[in-house]
């Protein structure tokens, strides 16, 4: 361990070096300069593209390519190893968290937007995507914006937009079956199917992962099932029907001190909380692609139930069940040779229903179960949106857009108290519905973006882009429903505002034959921020509240060289995010690196075979909730990968990969001197056959 902080400087050193390489697409230098396409950039090191070069955002695409290569098994797993986003995880696992991004700790997730063939996987409470049910072996394409985006993409855009879109139509019959193995009894088994006939086509998939974890009282597994029905209506548009079924189970194991992880990173004494869930998603989408205009209109219905227990309790589980129903579109058409105009129309409603027993005894031989605390939550949103794209000439383009939404939360909480009246040869148990509360709130909110996009070269464009944001409260930030506590701070807090805040960002691209380069600079300033308070507030006796002004000054590099047999390639994120007023004036805001980076260099020592070495470095933090920054900092650590990939034909890969060699010890995650160790060396093996 000595050893390994000795060289932490010049790894970081080497780290800042804005340099990165290409994947083998990349490497075949065709001397054209290239106006290629998304979907004709496969590669892992370009990872923007020349259509990109159009579009004034700092964006990552990865392909299902990427996801082969890395042998990841959820999107976090495959943005830890591929972007500087960062994973907030309590388990250990990297198949579930929060993903961080732009100076956002606590709830993370909140800010960070989720979008899976145009249907919002975000939750309106405070838990996680559950990226279990979204098989990474049923994935095309996974694009990271970074930066604002509410006017376009509405609530949850502040920090960026993760946008999936899953394998559908192919130009010809497919099949693919893939399988990996890993430490900790980890696995995965999947196949995916896809048939085109005259006016049709239909495709189907299937998967199961399984893992014990890397920490006890860790594991998880799921099993997903999924397919889909399509018609060509005709030769620009395209209807699809879709469904997918989950069923996933997840472990979380209790905390440790910082001398436990130390010691034993992997104990724990019990899973503090368990999940067995079922998912369904249904979607029906009119997808239109002609000369003059692109769109889509989507239907969906997405349910997530979950059962919640932990391993010491005997109660029966809490029945946690979520279902939405959402209606998404959007048109653009050109207008005139130089304009576009777009506009889109978001309505959602959600229900959420928590159920908690509780048992009374009555005697040595009864005991009576009763409804101790029932919820319902209704969430109605309406958002719509209007933009244009202007080319003022050749080289300069321009784009507005603006967004209002409304939003209604209905909470109905109800808190049952039981007594037992004893009356020989009776017994008699009464159940009390003594605190309760029936509230509802309106909040509103808008959004708006403009931004100059200047095309330098064929090669390499800047721009300059302003946004004003917003975010509306969660469920759980407005009523905390979820048990914590009692009906004394358990309140509706109908004055706790929406997030609205402005961002400033200016960016620099450039795509050549062998270098790339992608960097942004940028200001948010977010006034309302909403923060856990472990105390009384100064809006009341509640859970969450709005702080004082915060700011996040930033920028995200990304760079990559190919020198033909060889390539480096490095990706950094710098950010001060810091309270700006108030009791907190000057403080670090906690679960925030002020730097974060991966760096690392690929050899071609023939056409089949790539290695690739990578390490990773993130500076202190301090702990959840340290709003004082007063506790101890979660400290640095670096971590080395490698990974070997074999293109053993057109129709067959495979690869091996040891992550975190050095077994470095590390934490995720902490809040008040309870850390949560993320994962040790892991050793993996997969293979992947496509006909």
């Amino acid at each position: 361990m000595k050893d390994l902080l000795s060289i932490k400087p010049f790894i970081v050193a080497a780290l800042i070096v804005p340099l990165f390489s290409a994947g083998q697409d990349a490497r075949e230098d065709t001397g054209q300069e290239a106006e290629a396409t998304l979907e004709e950039v496969q590669s892992v090191g370009d990872r923007f593209t020349q259509q990109d070069l159009n579009r004034p955002v700092n964006s990552t695409f990865l392909t299902s390519d990427d996801i082969a290569d890395t042998g990841s098994n959820s999107i976090p797993e495959l943005l830890l190893k591929t972007t500087t986003v960062r994973l907030i995880n309590y388990t250990g696992n990297p198949d579930d968290g929060q993903l961080a991004m732009r100076g956002f700790g606590d709830n993370s997730q909140l800010r960070v937007a989720v979008i899976v063939d145009g249907v919002r996987y975000n939750r309106v409470d405070m838990n996680t995507i559950p990226w279990l049910q979204i098989p990474t072996d049923n994935i095309e394409s996974v694009e990271v914006l970074r930066g604002a985006n509410s006017a376009r993409y509405g609530n949850n855009a502040i920090a960026g937009v993760i946008n999936i879109k899953t394998r559908d139509i192919t130009k010809e019959d497919m099949l693919a079956v893939s399988g990996t193995y890993g430490s900790y009894d980890t696995y995965s088994v999947s196949g995916f199917g896809s048939l085109s006939r005259d006016e049709g086509f239909a495709t189907v998939n299937a998967r199961r992962y399984y893992t014990d974890g890397y920490r006890e009282y860790s594991k998880s597994w799921s099993n997903n099932f999924g397919g889909s029905v399509g018609y060509f209506i005709n030769d620009a548009t395209t209807f699809t029907l879709s469904g997918n079924y989950s069923k996933i189970y997840t472990q979380f194991p209790n905390a440790l001190s910082y001398d436990q992880m130390m010691q034993d990173p992997q104990q724990a004494t019990w899973a503090s909380t368990i999940y067995d869930c079922s998912a369904y998603v249904i979607s029906g989408n009119f997808d239109l692609d002609g000369a003059r205009t692109k769109g889509y209109a989507n239907f969906s219905y997405n349910s997530y139930d979950r059962q919640i227990s932990n391993s010491r309790s005997t109660a029966r589980p809490v029945e946690d069940d979520q279902y939405t129903l959402t209606f998404a579109s959007e048109f653009e058409t050109e207008v005139a040779q130089d304009l576009r105009v777009y506009a889109g129309f978001e309505a959602q409603y959600t229900n959420l229903d928590r159920k908690a027993q509780a048992s009374q005894r009555i005697s040595s031989l009864i005991t009576a179960d009763y409804l101790k605390e029932h919820s319902d939550i209704d969430r109605l949103t309406f958002g719509a949106h209007v933009g244009a794209t202007y080319d003022i000439t050749e080289k300069l383009s321009a784009d507005i857009c603006g967004r209002a939404d409304a939003c209604n939360t209905k909470a109905l909480y109800v808190e049952r108290g039981a007594r037992t009246i004893f009356t020989p040869p009776y017994y008699e148990i009464f159940v009390d519905e003594a605190k309760s509360y029936d509230e509802s709130v309106w909040q509103a909110g808008f959004a708006a973006t403009a931004s100059l996009n200047y095309k330098i070269d064929e090669n390499s464009s800047a721009y300059i882009k302003f946004d004003q944001i917003f975010r509306y409260p969660s469920t759980d930030e407005i009523a905390l429903y979820q048990s914590w506590g009692t009906i004394s701070n358990i309140k509706f807090n109908k004055d706790l505002k929406p997030e609205t805040g402005q961002n400033i960002e200016i960016g620099y691209k450039y795509l050549g034959k062998r270098l790339n380069i992608n960097a942004s600079l940028y200001a948010l300033f977010l006034h309302d921020e909403i923060m856990y308070f472990p105390r009384a507030t100064p809006g009341g006796d509640t859970v969450n509240d709005n702080v004082p002004d915060t700011m996040r000054l930033g920028a995200d590099l990304y760079a990559s060289y190919n020198f033909g047999i060889f390539g480096i390639y490095s990706g950094a994120s710098l950010v001060d995010a810091r309270f700006i007023a108030g009791e907190y004036d000057g403080c670090e805001i906690p679960m925030v690196p002020w730097f974060n980076c991966f760096a690392g260099i690929f050899v071609n020592p023939t056409d089949f075979l790539t290695i690739t070495v990578q390490t990773n470095y993130t500076t202190t933090q301090y702990q959840s909730s340290d709003l004082g920054n007063e506790l101890m900092k979660m400290p640095d650590y670096v971590t080395l990968d490698i990974r070997l990939n074999i293109r053993i034909n057109e129709y067959a890969s495979a690869f091996f990969a040891v992550d975190n060699v050095l077994d470095e010890k590390y934490a995720l995650a902490a809040v008040y001197n309870s850390f949560y160790p993320a994962i040790g060396r892991m050793f993996k093996a997969g293979i992947n056959l496509k006909f």
